[in-house]
């Protein structure tokens, strides 16, 4: 996926939700096993995953924007780090980590989440934020 009309979004880092709820922390490596077991069960779980991302995109507007408008980026890994991070607070290292564990069907299965809430977005972008919302809140994870 790479829509490259999207007119990239700019913040200072101290204003991304992600940043600001720890998703870049260092690790605690008490909890390091069982957070990567938290990331790979909500990754391989479609529509948990699905959920989840779409939480991401209503509640972190900040980030969203600036990591999903840089197409320049892997989109689908700060979505799938992003979600992690948003419903277990597992940082995105570790959301790497589990990643790594993954068969490649469960990757892959992943990735076509991730690229649906994309396209959602781009679809969505240059509108007002509230039709956004909106249309997240329509959408049938049951298609």
């Amino acid at each position: 996926m790479n829509n490259s009309n999207l007119k990239q979004f700019y913040a200072e880092y101290s204003l991304w939700e992600d940043y600001n709820h720890g998703m870049y922390d260092s690790l605690n490596k008490e909890k390091d096993l069982d957070m990567i077991d938290k990331a790979k069960k909500l990754l391989c779980n479609p529509k948990m995953f699905m959920t989840v991302c779409y939480d991401v995109l209503k509640h972190w507007d900040i980030a969203t924007k600036v990591n999903l408008t840089n197409i320049h980026s892997n989109r689908r890994a700060w979505l799938g780090q992003a979600a992690c991070s948003y419903f277990h607070n597992v940082p995105e290292i570790l959301t790497r980590q589990a990643w790594g564990q993954m068969s490649e069907s469960e990757r892959n299965e992943a990735n076509k989440v991730a690229d649906k809430i994309i396209k959602i977005f781009e679809d969505n972008y240059e509108r007002k934020d509230k039709k956004l919302h909106q249309k997240m809140d329509n959408y049938s994870l049951f298609e």
